[in-house]
């Protein structure tokens, strides 16, 4: 019963209002299409797809929008200047087609871990304080 009013609620949301959401249902992923993926992320964005399958049996499903990630990097002490500007490089600068990446599943772990060591290095270097201070 609760999945089908969140279905209703999803559908009288227009797709606006929806990208401004910070944590999204697969109903909401699924109504906003292509640009859910990108709202959300390819995996989630396929979950949420599966996630719609009535034949299909999967826990509830709820994703958290890249509008929260940007909300967080704005609102606390790191310079998300430096954050955007480094994930961007990072991101850019790696082959995802590359067999070896594929290979290890724990290596988007890595790269995160090994990205926010280069972040916190860049902005203690940089000497500018961030965005709002905890």
């Amino acid at each position: 019963m609760a999945n089908k009013s969140a279905e209703a609620a999803a559908k009288a949301a227009s797709p606006e209002d929806i990208k401004k959401q910070l944590v999204l249902t697969g109903a909401d992923i699924v109504l906003l299409g292509e640009s859910g993926e990108l709202l959300v992320g390819g995996k989630n964005y396929n979950t949420a797809i599966i996630s719609q399958i009535k034949e299909i049996q999967a826990p509830h499903f709820r994703a958290i929008s890249s509008v929260a990630f940007h909300r967080v990097l704005d609102e606390t002490k790191v310079n998300s200047r430096i954050v955007r500007k480094m994930v961007d490089q990072e991101y850019n600068r790696i082959d995802w087609n590359d067999p070896e990446i594929n290979r290890d599943p724990d290596y988007l772990q890595k790269f995160v871990r090994q990205l926010g060591k280069q972040v916190a290095q860049a902005q203690q270097e940089s000497g500018e304080p961030g965005s709002t201070k905890l």
